[in-house]
């Protein structure tokens, strides 16, 4: 695959409080993402499924996480 003229990382929103029981959930919803991300990165399936998918990543950049 040709290198891309630019290439952005990968990102993921999530809402935050209007009152502090909002903010209890946002704070679990992005505790359990970055868990189940980080377990992903330590045992491989993160990169198998940037190369399934042909996304461009860098191995420095994950090890940064």
């Amino acid at each position: 695959m040709p290198n891309p003229l630019e290439s952005h990382g990968l990102r993921v929103s999530i809402r935050r409080a209007r009152d502090n029981d909002d903010s209890l959930a946002a704070d679990t919803i992005i505790q359990a993402f970055n868990d189940g991300l980080a377990r992903r990165r330590a045992d491989g399936r993160y990169t198998t499924l940037l190369d399934k998918h042909r996304y461009p990543h860098d191995t420095d950049e994950l090890a940064a996480h």
